[in-house]
């Protein structure tokens, strides 16, 4: 697993139930807004349980893709409670970070990160840095 994927997986990680977010939006939390893309192909590979893939959409807020099909992933966004309606999220429904976290460590069961890692905002503990949009 690559250092990229892991930092992928650290982030979703903390999307919590009822919410969704979209490629992009981890892509930038990771610093590289252009790599979306490249967020969706690792989140592709994840075979951690505890790693919610199914929480992660297009930023049209189509459902998206999901290795075990889109209405699979769809049936479980709707039994957390996201409301979909003809294959698109509710807006209501994105985790929107007000803040980005620096911790020196993000652990979780499968993997741990040691060094500065940009965490998502969910995430308890570490630095809270502003981002510098004032999102």
């Amino acid at each position: 697993m690559t250092l990229f994927e892991q930092k992928v997986y650290a982030i979703v990680r903390q999307i919590p139930r009822g919410k969704v977010a979209t490629y992009g939006a981890i892509a930038r939390a990771l610093g590289n807004p252009r790599a979306a893309r490249a967020v969706g192909n690792a989140l592709n590979k994840n075979r951690f349980r505890d790693v919610p893939c199914h929480r992660v959409v297009r930023s049209n807020l189509n459902i998206g893709g999901f290795r075990r099909g889109a209405s699979q992933k769809m049936i479980m966004l709707r039994d957390e409670g996201v409301m979909i309606q003809y294959g698109k999220v509710d807006p209501r429904c994105i985790a929107r970070p007000h803040f980005l976290v620096l911790s020196k460590s993000c652990s979780r069961a499968n993997n741990e990160l040691s060094g500065k890692v940009l965490c998502h905002p969910f995430l308890t503990g570490g630095n809270h840095v502003r981002d510098r949009r004032g999102i």
